[in-house]
């Protein structure tokens, strides 16, 4: 049997259903020597039960299905693959006859890493300007990488779904490695175009595509030349000069937004079942390392958070500490942002700096307003990622050891604010700088009843305020 010219990676979504006709089509279409080699999920149960009954290759990704499923599929599998190229597949495809070799042409001829495939829908594609289905030269990868700042080895991870593939492309465009082949046509059988019924998996990428849209502006910034050059964006001379103005633009924030600007640590502390250990490790973490920032994480599988943060807050070298949840991720610029509100507002007073939150629950962006400002014995309106300094951390004894963490690990950081408040700190809202949250299924925000809540907020306000938290106030509340 000869070589594989092309490994075909194939990220299954929830459709057991489109396995077999798949497989048909691939066969069918494919002229060169070609490996398929599909890629389900641990949990995945149907889909992997069709799998096996046709007999086909495939892997099982070690984790559940979850934020950013496709592209860390894509980047786990792609390493297992040995071919020379690599195509970017999908469980919704119909590969027409000789998409392969139109593909493969283009790019020999081009001398390019990236080739685009017509998908026979997106408009951008019919253009020409844009692929969602690509064939990838492996030396690419292992020269270049995927993204510009190592946020995967492919595809980049703080998407959700959408758009993972646009910056993969820009990437590669402003890099000088890509080109498209309108003769391989590798159609997309979506939705969007008619093509398909749509299903729960469509419908969760539907919703998750406005903060994936937010994300993808943002990494733009970064990755373009600035305004005014948009001839430059695509007709920079050479590579060295390319890859000068991405390091530049990824770079920027090394230094400090203004002269006299706090240094910040941030600190991901997490406890109990692994699983969150995992998913700081895939969420909050790679968000955490494109800020100018020390980045300190911890797990603990015995103890409660609250030891953990204070641990890792010892070994932190910071001026201002930033806690942040497994489920949480920082929008780019979060740092910059801060710190630039820090030098125009410092003025001897320890200041809490706040950000703005945009909620993700079911992959729907809910963006509340600021609370309105009301004094701390009433409402908790800043979040855990609030920058502190590490001296009024250390001041006000840090995060609060004691609570059981079955019933107050989720409300630890309202206590810990109305110390910092108590102790003379000011807070100040910085709207530029987004923290944004992923509220579980089990999140305490969706499941517990305001009677549960109440009586804890009533409990922590016991400690700090007794003369307004009475049983007068628990009967009015509870």
């Amino acid at each position: 049997m000869a070589a594989s010219e092309i490994d075909i990676l194939v990220p299954v979504l929830a459709r057991p259903q489109n396995v077999e006709p798949l497989i048909s089509s691939i066969e069918s279409a494919t002229e060169v020597p070609h490996r398929t080699l599909f890629i389900a999920s641990k949990g995945d149960r149907e889909e992997i039960k069709a799998l096996e009954r046709l007999g086909v290759e495939y892997l099982v990704h070690p984790t559940k299905a979850g934020h950013g499923n496709f592209a860390k599929k894509i980047n786990w599998a792609f390493p297992k693959t040995s071919a020379p190229w690599v195509f970017q597949g999908a469980d919704d495809l119909l590969f027409h006859p000789g998409w392969d070799v139109a593909a493969l042409k283009v790019g020999k001829e081009r001398g390019v890493g990236v080739v685009g495939t017509d998908d026979m829908g997106n408009p951008l594609v019919k253009r020409g300007a844009h692929s969602t289905h690509t064939l990838i030269r492996r030396d690419y990868i292992e020269t270049y990488g995927g993204t510009f700042d190592n946020t995967g080895l492919v595809f980049c991870e703080l998407y959700d779904h959408e758009f993972t593939d646009n910056e993969f492309i820009q990437t590669a465009i402003r890099r000088k490695q890509w080109a498209f082949s309108r003769e391989s046509k590798v159609e997309h059988l979506h939705p969007a175009w008619g093509k398909s019924k749509i299903d729960s998996t469509y419908t969760k990428a539907f919703r998750g595509s406005k903060p994936d849209l937010i994300l993808y502006k943002e990494r733009m910034r970064v990755l373009s030349p600035g305004r005014g050059d948009r001839r430059a964006r695509y007709s920079l001379k050479n590579q060295a000069r390319i890859d000068a103005r991405i390091k530049m633009r990824a770079d920027r924030n090394k230094t400090l937004a203004v002269p006299g600007g706090p240094s910040v640590s941030i600190i991901i502390a997490t406890h109990g079942d692994s699983s969150w250990e995992r998913l700081a490790q895939s969420r909050p973490l790679p968000s955490a390392k494109l800020e100018p920032a020390e980045v300190l994480i911890g797990h603990d599988p015995d103890g409660n958070r609250a030891t953990v943060r204070n641990t890792l807050a010892a070994k932190a070298t910071g001026d201002y500490l930033c806690f942040l949840d497994a489920d949480d991720e920082l929008n780019p610029g979060y740092v910059y942002a801060m710190q630039k509100m820090h030098v125009r507002h410092y003025a001897g007073t320890e200041l809490l700096l706040t950000p703005k939150v945009s909620y993700v629950i079911n992959g729907r962006k809910k963006t509340p307003k600021f609370w309105a400002e009301v004094p701390f014995e009433q409402a908790n309106w800043i979040v855990v990622s609030t920058l502190v300094s590490r001296k009024l951390f250390h001041e006000v004894g840090g995060w609060y050891e004691d609570f059981d963490p079955k019933n107050w690990n989720e409300y630890d950081d309202y206590e810990f604010w109305i110390r910092c408040y108590k102790a003379g700190a000011r807070v100040l809202r910085v709207p530029r700088a987004i923290l944004i949250a992923h509220q579980e299924p089990t999140s305490r925000h969706r499941i517990q009843p305001h009677a549960v809540r109440a009586r804890w907020h009533y409990e922590i306000g016991q400690m700090h305020y007794p003369d307004l938290y009475t049983e007068d106030w628990l009967a009015r509340h509870g």
